[in-house]
């Protein structure tokens, strides 16, 4: 009788063991579902947060290029600026107290007799910091910095005469 009363015991305890750890398992898993959706729901307001933001920045956009054009491409022109200023300060320490000309390189065969642009592309970006006396040659697709060099007052002009010339021929 002790060994089948053993064995029921045994047996009983596996039991127990068994339905208690099925019970782990489960409260477990609810517990991770339960966090994946808090999580869900959290990351989904904050995206919904961004959207309405955007959609007002956009519509704050559009009423000021219904009612004044110029204003808004020059604001747009000003963001896009900050905004590749910010990419180049990630990866080279841009003067602070300056306002760099901005221009794109439009057409690189122009450029092939200036050793600054050697390996540039069309669609980099041209940053002169005159004050600074420093040329920044970034690429945005690859977030990387081209060339970075000193400038010549003969080099600042004809950069500035030619960002005049892309701005002209912009508008």
């Amino acid at each position: 009788m002790k060994k089948s009363s053993n064995n029921v015991d045994r047996s009983a305890k596996r039991k127990k063991i068994l339905i208690a750890t099925l019970v782990a398992v489960v409260l477990a898993a609810i517990g991770v579902g339960i966090w994946q959706f808090l999580d869900l729901r959290s990351r989904n307001s904050t995206l919904q947060m961004q959207l309405d933001e955007k959609t007002s920045e956009l519509e704050t956009l559009r009423q000021d290029l219904i009612t004044d054009p110029n204003t808004a491409v020059s604001k747009i022109q000003q963001e896009q600026n900050a905004s590749i200023l910010d990419a180049i300060a990630e990866v080279y320490a841009v003067p602070d107290n300056e306002t760099p000309t901005i221009a794109t390189v439009q057409d690189v065969s122009k450029l092939k007799d200036q050793p600054f642009f050697n390996g540039a592309q069309n669609g980099d970006i041209l940053v002169v910091f005159s004050e600074s006396s420093q040329a920044v040659l970034y690429r945005p697709e690859t977030k990387q910095l081209v060339k970075v060099g000193p400038i010549s007052n003969a080099a600042q002009e004809k950069a500035s005469e030619n960002t005049a010339e892309q701005s002209n021929s912009e508008e």
